[in-house]
């Protein structure tokens, strides 16, 4: 005697006519009893898992052209690309320049010499501070030399609320405790400084300049 979890057929067959790619055939309609976990049987026709089988591929391909409509997000795309700068969005402007306080190297080519990489590691940090406090401020590498020991920065400020030295002051503590703790430990550039300037937690020294770009006008003058 065959088991209850053993596969029947019926031998009955049903005539089905369904469309091929080499034009109509005849296909035998087999039922097959399958046993579910309740102990009772139940029928799947051959012609049944042909429509299931059909009605698969006409699912995947009908986001067959999904290309067409791809719009990668700027700041989630592969080249990390940030939104436009549109000067106008922002109060104020200001020139940074930095150099080491209590330097051990003599350029930024030196950094080398102690597993530091000056130009990835400031990009990076300027494009997460520049995602981060993107309501606020924003953050560009104006120049950076291999042979010089200084930097220069471009900061562009939102909020004009306050007066200039407020905002001043305020950018201060941005670039101490942001800015400087982020190259000083996230990007181990306390390696680029003396003992004194360990001891004070002191990455930089730097200077503030409000940049206000001339107009074509005192450019003729």
């Amino acid at each position: 005697m065959k088991s209850n979890v053993e596969e029947h057929v019926n031998r009955k067959r049903t005539r089905k006519t369904l469309p091929d790619a080499a034009g109509k055939v005849f296909l035998y309609k087999y039922w097959h009893r399958r046993m579910s976990a309740s102990g009772r049987y139940y029928q799947i026709s051959l012609t049944d898992r042909y429509r299931q089988q059909k009605g698969t591929a006409m699912s995947e391909n009908f986001f067959g052209q999904y290309k067409e409509f791809v719009v990668v997000p700027k700041e989630e795309s592969k080249e990390g690309l940030e939104e436009d700068f549109v000067p106008e969005d922002y109060a104020i402007h200001f020139i940074l320049t930095f150099s080491l306080y209590d330097s051990c190297i003599s350029s930024w080519t030196e950094a080398l010499k102690y597993h530091v990489n000056v130009e990835n590691s400031l990009k990076k940090v300027v494009a997460e501070l520049n995602a981060k406090k993107k309501n606020l401020l924003r953050l560009e590498v104006l120049e950076l030399v291999d042979g010089k020991t200084y930097f220069v920065l471009a900061l562009s400020w939102k909020d004009m609320k306050q007066e200039e030295q407020a905002v001043r002051d305020k950018i201060r503590t941005f670039l101490d405790k942001d800015f400087s703790t982020d190259l000083l430990i996230g990007e181990m550039w306390y390696q680029l400084i003396g003992g004194k300037g360990k001891f004070e937690r002191r990455l930089f020294t730097y200077t503030m300049e409000k940049y206000e770009p001339r107009t074509s006008e005192h450019l003729t003058n």
